[in-house]
This record gives C-alpha cells, sequence and structure tokens, in this order.
C-alpha cells in the first residue's frame, strides 16, 4: 500500500504521533530519500530539512535519543554546516558514546580543518570498535592533510586489509607516493 519508506513512516507518525522511533524513522527516510540518486535536485533541500524536523521531533519526545542528535549531525554536515554538526555529533557522543558517532565527528573535523582533533577522535572510535573501516579512511585523510604520509599510508593500507581491497583507497595511496 505505501510506496516507499517516507509513506510507511509518515503514517506511523501519524497513527502514533508521539511515538519518538516513528519519527526519527521518518527522519531517516527523508534523509535517505535525498541522498538517493532518484531524489529530483529541486527536491533534496525539502527532504533534508523533513529529515530535521523530524529528527527535532523525536528529541523533543525523548530527549536522550542519541541517534536523533546524530542524524541530525550528518545532515547538517552534509549541508555544510560543520559548525553544527559537530556539535550535534557531540551531543549524541555525550548520550552513548559509539564508534560511529566519533568517525562522524572527525569527519566534519576535517572539513573544518582541524586535524588534531579529527586524529583524537578516530582514536576515540577505534578504542571503542578497531575494526571501524571509515575510522580508518578518516584518520588517514586527516594524517595526509598534516602531511603525515607515511601514517597515512599506514591507515589507508590497514583499511584495504580489512576490506579486501578498495580501489578509490589504492588510488589515495597512490597519489602519496608521488
Amino acid at each position: 500500500e505505501w510506496r516507499d519508506a517516507v509513506g510507511f513512516w509518515t503514517h506511523e507518525s501519524v497513527s502514533s504521533p508521539n511515538d519518538p522511533r516513528c519519527h526519527y524513522n521518518l527522519g531517516v527516510a527523508y534523509a535517505a530519500k535525498a541522498r538517493s540518486p532518484d531524489c529530483p535536485k529541486r527536491d533534496v533541500l525539502l527532504c533534508y530539512a523533513s529529515a530535521i524536523k523530524e529528527y527535532e521531533k523525536a528529541a523533543s519526545l525523548q530527549p536522550n535519543y542519541e541517534l536523533c542528535y546524530e542524524g541530525l549531525g550528518v545532515i547538517y554536515g552534509y549541508l555544510g554546516a560543520h559548525d553544527r554538526a559537530i556539535n550535534y555529533h557531540k551531543m549524541a557522543i555525550a548520550l552513548k558514546e559509539n564508534s560511529n558517532f566519533y568517525s562522524n565527528l572527525a569527519v566534519e573535523y576535517i572539513y573544518k580543518r582541524m586535524h588534531d582533533d579529527a586524529i583524537k577522535a578516530c582514536r576515540r572510535s577505534l578504542f571503542l570498535d578497531p575494526w571501524h573501516i571509515n575510522t580508518y579512511i578518516n584518520i588517514g585523510t586527516a594524517l595526509r592533510e598534516k602531511h603525515e604520509y607515511t601514517k597515512a599510508r599506514r591507515a589507508w593500507y590497514h583499511v584495504m586489509k580489512l576490506n579486501g581491497g578498495n580501489k578509490s583507497l589504492a588510488q589515495k595511496i597512490m597519489e602519496l607516493k608521488k
């Protein structure tokens, strides 16, 4: 009956307006729709705005719902509002330490050229989950930006071992050898 996740979770959030899970999942659905290649460019910002509204609604219903703040951090990062994204990632981490949250925080620090903070966030992420592939990519990026090429290569080689070979990462490593 529902054409997509947005339709399903819209129905659920109308049926259960005080259920933060419904609003959170509707936010997830809008964010996924915004990132979908099938989403017309004219609708991307509208989908992100709708996702923000739903995450904020879920957080107002359940203030300790860390995933809402993490979702807000990711969206604001996509929108280029990196300071705001950093604040939301920190709010999520304050509620629950999670390797993904730290890895996403590191991405925002990299955008802000705060490479030491990015490396610190990556180290915390790897302490929580030593197999977190995206964190190795992020720490390699931060190290590359600091011109610590040997350490960056080491982090990226580690990803290739964990991931069984990654062509875009192999390209980055080759560029560092030049």
